[in-house]
């Protein structure tokens, strides 16, 4: 019975995906927003097992890495508090999360959800391929591995797509050999500016994570897509003044905004409930 509802509703949601970028979504959206989709993953199958052993009741963990978007906590803390309401918050201590704090959450022993954070500023995929990190990874037993990088592998003075995909797949490769039954989830970046100019190569990072997620079977949320792409996303990020002066970075009510659609987007994909009758 599973199967058949995921069959009918993994379609739907392409579907609904498709059709959002020509909707307003006022609920999550400022209504300056043009050109927005629907918060969806792609290839939500992927997650089924990570749904499963979390609804199973037991203690189901996510591990979140990435890059400055990430480390500075606003984005990810958002997405933890989304899932928590929607999941429980029993399996973690109580944490007053900051930029001067670590993200690392300290576990009760309850079953539920367990949701890491780990960033590094200017940090791009090579950034990770580094034995200490994934050997913290590992320590923490993810369930599920979730990528926010992408910014800094666009943002040199010659974009090398090639080595970008090259220690992506490296990272990707080495997260499923040590943790084999972890799920892995990319992000697409939000969009940025180089010299008070778009980031050109943000498109094509999209493009290739894209492409990477479907060819191995990942999960992927494009949130670059999902905020108006390249025609609309700095122009929506802009009107509602949610990027900091250097035009890189966003300010809290930028980070908030992608936590919350990350956090639809995977709550949009648990099927589980749905399934059960």
């Amino acid at each position: 019975m599973k199967d058949t509802f995921r069959k009918i509703l993994c379609p739907i949601a392409a579907l609904a995906f498709c059709l959002g970028c020509n909707a307003r979504q006022d609920s999550i959206f400022p209504r300056s927003f043009l050109k927005t989709c629907e918060p969806v993953i792609t290839n939500p199958d992927v997650l089924a097992p990570f749904f499963q052993k979390l609804h199973s009741g037991e203690i189901t963990r996510i591990v979140h890495i990435g890059d400055s978007h990430v480390r500075g906590h606003s984005f990810t803390v958002e997405t933890r508090r989304m899932l928590e309401e929607a999941w429980g918050s029993q399996a973690v201590e109580p944490q007053n999360i900051s930029y001067q704090t670590t993200a690392i959450a300290t576990e009760t022993g309850q079953p539920g959800l367990v949701y890491h954070t780990i960033g590094k500023n200017g940090a791009t995929y090579r950034t990770f391929i580094d034995q200490s990190r994934i050997q913290l990874i590992d320590s923490l037993k993810p369930d599920l591995v979730i990528i926010s990088l992408g910014t800094n592998d666009a943002f040199g003075n010659k974009f090398n797509s090639e080595a970008m995909l090259a220690n992506m797949d490296t990272l990707c490769t080495i997260l499923q050999q040590h943790n084999p039954t972890a799920q892995i989830l990319l992000t697409t970046p939000p969009g940025c500016y180089r010299h008070r100019t778009p980031l050109k190569y943000i498109k094509e990072v999209s493009a290739i994570q894209r492409s990477y997620a479907n060819q191995h079977g990942l999960a992927l949320f494009d949130l670059y897509t999902t905020v108006g792409g390249e025609v609309f996303a700095l122009r929506n990020w802009r009107s509602q003044d949610m990027m900091r002066r250097d035009l890189i970075h966003f300010k809290h009510s930028g980070y908030k905004l992608m936590g919350a659609l990350l956090a639809q987007a995977i709550l949009a994909a648990d099927t589980e409930d749905m399934t059960e009758n």
